[in-house]
C-alpha cells in the first residue's frame, strides 16, 4: 500500500549553534559601536527624559543584530529596545537591548554591553552578552553552563550574610530611599549602570548581588539566564515572578536565595 506523504518536519532549534553564528556578530558590532565612539559622532538624542538617552550606536547595533535573526530564524518573534517589534505566532522570542548602558558608553567608560536573550513561552533558552570595551563575552545556553570568553564559569556560593556582601544596584525615581536600606545593611552599595555588566560582576565574584527596582525587559533577558545557568539566583524583588511582558521589572540577580531572602525582608 502506498504511504500518504507526510508534511515536512521544522528543523530542532540548536541554541548553542546560534550562539556560535552570533558570536563574530557581536564581535563585529562591538568594534563598529566603539569606532563610533571614537569619532565623536554619536548623534544622541532623548527618548522618555534627560536621563534615558539614545545614540548612532545603539541604533545600528539594533538594526545589525534584528537583520541577523530575520535572516537565521525568519519566523521568530523579535523586540528590541529601540523599537523593533516583530510578532509572530513562533514560541521562540528574541529580546535585544543593542547597548545596555548607553549613558556609560557616551560618557567614555567602558560598562556597557550588547545583550540579546531568546524564550521559548516564557522560559530562557539562551543568553549572550559582549562588552566591546573590556574584552569579555559571555553566554550560557539553558542547562548547558556559563561561560565567559569560552571558559567555563560558576558562582561560588559562599555562606555570607547581606552584612558582608557587596551589592550593585540600580534605582528608579521614586525607589530612592532603597538605598539608604542596602547601605545600612550590607558591606557597600555602588551602581554600575548597567545591568549587563553588574550581572558580569556578579558570575565572576566581583559582587554578592544586583538589585534593581525598575529593570527592562532589554536589560535584563540575557542576564538573567546567563546568571542562573552559573548557579546563581535570580527574582523579583516581592516575590519570585518575573513578567518579561511588563515595562519596568523589580529585579534581585544574587549569589544565594539566602541572600535573595535578606534583601527582601530589608525592602519589602
Amino acid at each position: 500500500m502506498k504511504k500518504e506523504p507526510t508534511e515536512p518536519q521544522e528543523k530542532e532549534f540548536n541554541p548553542e549553534e546560534a550562539i556560535e553564528r552570533l558570536k563574530p556578530l557581536l564581535y563585529d558590532i562591538g568594534a563598529k559601536v566603539l569606532a563610533i565612539r571614537e569619532s565623536g559622532d554619536m548623534a544622541i538624542e532623548t527618548k522618555k527624559d534627560f536621563s534615558d538617552i539614545v545614540t548612532r550606536a545603539d541604533k545600528l547595533a539594533e538594526t545589525m543584530i534584528v537583520d541577523h535573526i530575520k535572516q537565521m530564524y525568519p519566523n521568530h518573534r523579535v523586540r528590541g529596545e529601540e523599537g523593533t517589534d516583530i510578532k509572530s505566532d513562533s514560541e521562540y522570542e528574541w529580546i535585544i537591548d543593542p547597548i545596555d548602558g548607553t549613558i556609560n558608553f557616551a560618557s567614555g567608560m567602558d560598562l556597557f554591553g550588547i545583550s540579546v536573550g531568546l524564550y521559548k513561552k516564557g522560559e530562557g533558552k539562551l543568553g549572550i552578552m559582549y562588552f566591546p570595551a573590556l574584552n569579555k563575552l559571555t553566554h550560557a545556553a539553558k542547562g548547558e553552563g556559563a561561560w565567559v570568553n569560552d571558559k567555563q564559569v560558576s558562582i561560588q556560593k559562599a555562606d555570607k550574610k547581606l552584612k558582608e556582601s557587596l551589592i550593585a544596584a540600580g534605582l528608579v525615581r521614586g525607589t530612592e530611599d532603597v538605598f539608604s536600606r542596602l547601605r545600612a545593611n550590607s558591606r557597600n552599595v555602588l551602581a554600575g549602570g548597567s545591568f549587563t555588566a553588574e550581572a558580569l560582576w556578579l558570575i565572576e565574584g566581583k559582587i554578592d548581588a544586583s538589585l534593581h527596582t525598575g529593570a527592562t525587559p532589554y536589560d535584563l533577558a540575557a542576564a538573567r539566564i546567563i546568571v542562573e545557568e552559573a548557579g546563581g539566583v535570580s527574582s523579583g524583588i516581592k516575590d519570585d515572578d518575573i513578567n518579561l511582558q511588563n515595562e519596568q521589572i523589580p529585579i534581585i540577580l544574587a549569589k544565594s536565595e539566602s541572600l535573595v531572602r535578606e534583601l527582601r525582608e530589608i525592602l519589602i
